[in-house]
């Protein structure tokens, strides 16, 4: 159990089962709830702030005029039965008709603070009002935060009880942490212990450690843990991740950079740059301007590790300095980089900078991950010079690049190349090295959105632009008819958007409309092809559209958007107008379930949050090409960027807009997406494999033909097809509920919401089958161990190779893993869903038969392997090993 009271969802707290959170910060229990993690709302029964809504309306005499002295809310009094019922209505059915399930009820004893009160009818009207919420929803999951006098009347209604401050309590007036005395140990230590013997309710203890203090959170932890309790040790204002029965591995780094120069994060090279390598190492990133203000909440719970990017004086240098000192004091490893911009006695008293003089002979080590580093340094440079530093590259007496025990360091001109006369950039340290060991992260299962049931994800999906376009073939077809009849003769899973403008009577195109709208309709009949929209007038310049409309500018001339006669962009039109345009063309059963972003595809935070609200996923962005043309990893997009904590998925690769210079030709040069494709999947798997590109692809033979050898490319290859909406979804998963905890034998613990399944293992490690819970199988490839988990929470242990009394285990397959299961006593059952024909291969010991209950082929082959192929999409098997 964790509580958490900060006003940002950290992901690393889905390893807790329970996650107590103030919902006055807006979180959303539907979107945050995942299997085996509950989201409970902080409630508080006892007292109300004025800033509740209900505060300015409750009856007379139901606020006392005694405030709680520490945080200012005034009691509540629930002697009369009107208080109560207002407290229902206004409090607690809100919080239910949000979808909160879970209810943390604090402050039950805060009528003491009043002395006007009487405590013997205060204690009955409280237990009154717990009987009433478990009336009003039976399903409600309620747990007492002390409360103990009312437990003989309520506790058939409850479902735990909690208790603050056993061993270790934080003074809120001085801002102080202290052990509590041993008087106060051992009343509440009976407390407890009648709760859990008499009542029979598991006990939550909640204690109180100054977040610098990590290791002792730990050792209190473990021995409230040995007293019988679940224990969380957190902060005192609970504003960090703390420890618990597990304690989650930190996935977050935070990115210190300057706002100013980089407002807008989609375009800011260096975060391009830093966030692939970090994410494919299975972390998040979050941005901190370095123009404040910092983060005052703790950080060693969540985050792994703070990277500064220098550029130019520290905007703020006294507050930079000041975050700093208390990041390293949390033990929180810092790495520099471009530009040495602190004061080094910030991280080391003995660390001190260094000028290096232009022409300055420069020796390496380690460096050349992709160009050749230069015999002499190009112009001047700051080195470092101090003790413990681990060396990559040095010039006279002062580093360039380097770790030491602080963190790292990696300096310009010994950090990227910019090629000259292209707008490329090569790293000359290998950035995934270099983020490993300057931040000293931890090897991991590293989460990973390329791959499920061990094989690369094949996404395809079309923006809808050209649909009305007449194709160049002597019967002049539209473009969506022909990508019709193509899509038709490829039966994997497509996503395809339309621009209503293009289709509707109200467009551009009048004349066309109902033969386009024909034309859409028997797409979408299709049972392969998944609905998205691509807006109303596909916005060209979505910031400043917006900027635009909140000004009242007129900008038909400006070409931000399809020039549409008497229409002013409006979010709402873009986005709820054009799904209900969709709608209307799509058969029974089907829905619009994306969006894709036009033009720019860079929308602000605000854009993202009304896309989200209207229920639908968002995809676009990002430019993956590396090619032979671009063959570095700076050419390689994130798979999203968070902007003011909204998620923006990226599309996996680039349409074909990039490979032919804008639609200016050559127009089969799509038909080059073929390296991006290979060469993001060797000799590490940077991406899913993606066939991305607009629906005027289908109106020129050139780029028709295109098409078909990308095609043809992608059914060579050992893919596992996906509609482009379960990808968005592993995404999401990632950035939002992943958590990767060490549980004390030494296994891991993997939670999400359950659409990412699959975690990447340095290559060579192996399951442990005997002490590992929710693992199906895994595959080998030169990036690593791929890991498939049949579902989640998993809990993984690893041994250093594979035994001979490993069970049944599935190698890949080209469909999710549905169902894994252990029927009888040495017979598996299995169930793989897929959207194309099953091919499968699992590995199959000696003495045990593999039985398909669908029709399929099975062949074997040396190694124990034993490969299924079936016409279906879903295949249902047991591998039975009983002896015969």
């Amino acid at each position: 159990m964790a509580l958490y009271y900060g006003e940002t969802w950290r992901p690393e707290l889905t390893a807790f089962d329970i996650v107590v959170l103030e919902p006055a910060y807006g979180h959303d229990p539907q979107r945050l709830r995942a299997p085996g993690m509950e989201p409970f709302a902080y409630v508080s029964v006892g007292e109300l702030p004025d800033h509740h809504p209900g505060a300015a309306q409750a009856p007379a005499g139901c606020l006392s005029s005694v405030r709680n002295p520490h945080w200012g809310a005034r009691i509540w009094n629930h002697a009369e039965a009107a208080c109560r019922g207002f407290w229902i209505e206004q409090v607690f059915a809100p919080l239910w008709q949000r979808g909160w399930r879970g209810f943390f009820l604090d402050t039950l004893d805060s009528y003491r603070l009043d002395p006007q009160l009487d405590p013997t009818r205060q204690q009955a009207a409280l237990a009154e009002l717990i009987r009433a919420i478990r009336q009003r929803a039976p399903q409600a999951r309620l747990m007492l935060n002390r409360g103990f006098e009312l437990l003989p009347q309520v506790a058939d209604a409850v479902e735990l009880v909690a208790a603050e401050s056993l061993l270790h309590r934080f003074d809120a007036a001085r801002g102080a942490y202290s052990p509590t005395s041993e008087a106060d140990q051992q009343w509440l230590l009976q407390q407890l212990r009648q709760a859990q013997q008499r009542y029979g309710k598991p006990v939550v203890v909640i204690d109180y450690v100054a977040p610098a203090e990590r290791a002792q959170a730990r050792e209190v932890a473990k021995r409230i843990e040995q007293l019988g309790f679940i224990p969380y040790v957190t902060d005192g204002l609970l504003q960090g991740v703390g420890v618990g029965r597990v304690e989650s591995l930190p996935r977050t780094l935070l990115i210190l950079l300057d706002r100013q120069r980089h407002p807008d994060l989609q375009t800011t090279p260096m975060l391009r740059w830093i966030d692939m390598p970090a994410q494919y190492l299975g972390y998040r990133t979050e941005v901190v301007s370095l123009q404040g203000p910092f983060p005052q909440e703790p950080l060693s719970g969540h985050v792994a590790g703070i990277i500064v990017w220098g550029e130019g004086p520290a905007p703020d240098p006294a507050g930079l300095h000041a975050f700093l000192r208390r990041a390293r004091a949390e033990g929180l490893p810092i790495l520099v980089l471009n530009e040495w911009t602190l004061d080094p006695r910030v991280l080391d008293p003995a660390l001190r900078t260094v000028r290096i003089a232009a022409q300055t002979p420069l020796q390496h080590e380690r460096l050349g991950a992709e160009t050749r580093p230069p015999a002499r340094l190009p112009g001047p440079a700051t080195g470092l010079a101090g003790p413990d530093l681990r060396r990559w590259a040095w010039a006279g007496t002062g580093a360039l690049v380097g770790a030491a025990p602080w963190g790292g360091f990696a300096l310009q001109p010994a950090l990227v190349d910019f090629v000259p006369g292209f707008k490329q950039v090569r790293w000359l340290p290998d950035p995934f090295a270099l983020l490993t060991e300057a931040l000293r992260l931890p090897p991991m299962p590293a989460p990973d959105v390329t791959t499920e049931s061990g094989r690369r994800l094949l996404t395809i999906h079309i923006d809808g632009d050209g649909f009305v376009n007449r194709g160049e073939w002597p019967e002049r077809p539209l473009a969506g008819e022909v990508l019709r009849r193509f899509i038709e003769r490829h039966p994997w899973p497509h996503s395809m958007s339309l621009i209503e403008a293009e289709l509707s009577p109200q467009g551009p195109y009048p004349d066309t409309a109902e033969e386009a709208q024909r034309i859409a309709r028997r797409l979408f009949e299709l049972p392969w092809v998944e609905a998205a929209t691509h807006t109303f007038s596909h916005p060209y310049r979505w910031q400043l559209l917006e900027q635009s409309a909140r000004n009242g500018d007129d900008v038909t001339e400006l070409n931000y958007n399809l020039a549409i006669t008497g229409y002013q962009f409006n979010m709402r039109r873009e986005v709820e107008g054009s799904v209900s345009f969709i709608r209307g063309l799509l058969p029974s059963g089907k829905d619009v379930r994306l969006l894709f972003w036009s033009g720019d595809c860079n929308p602000s935070a605000d854009q993202i949050v009304h896309v989200r609200r209207a229920g639908l996923l968002n995809l676009n962005g990002g430019d993956t090409i590396k090619s032979q043309q671009c063959p570095s990893l700076t050419c390689v997009a994130p798979i999203g960027v968070v902007k003011d904590g909204q998620l923006q998925v990226y599309a996996p690769l680039a349409n074909e807009n990039l490979y032919t210079n804008l639609w200016t030709g050559p127009f089969w040069g799509y038909q080059r997406v073929i390296e991006t494709l290979e060469m993001t999947e060797r000799p590490r798997r940077l991406k899913p494999a993606s066939i991305y590109y607009h629906t005027y692809s289908a109106s020129k033979p050139a780029s028709l033909q295109a098409l078909e050898k990308v095609y043809a490319w992608a059914r060579a290859q050992p893919l596992h097809p996906q509609p482009v909406s379960a990808y968005v979804r592993k995404v999401e998963d990632f950035f939002e509920h992943v958590a990767v905890a060490r549980l004390a034998d030494g296994r891991w613990l993997l939670k999400g919401r359950g659409d990412l399944r699959t975690v990447r293992l340095p290559p060579g490690s192996r399951p442990d089958w005997a002490r590992s819970a929710g693992v199906a199988g895994y595959a080998d490839h030169p990036s690593g161990t791929y890991v498939h988990l049949a579902s989640l929470p998993a809990e993984l242990a690893l041994r250093e190779a594979a035994g001979t009394d490993d069970p049944p285990y599935l190698i890949s397959a080209n469909a999710a893993i549905d169902q894994h299961e252990a029927v009888a006593a040495q017979r598996w059952r299995w169930r793989l869903q897929g959207h194309v024909p099953v091919e499968a291969e699992w590995r199959v010991p000696d003495g045990c038969r593999l039985i398909p209950a669908t029709s399929a082929t099975v062949t074997a082959s040396a190694g124990h392997r034993v490969r299924v192929t079936s016409p279906h999409a879903t295949v249902t098997l047991d591998i039975d090993c009983t002896p015969r």
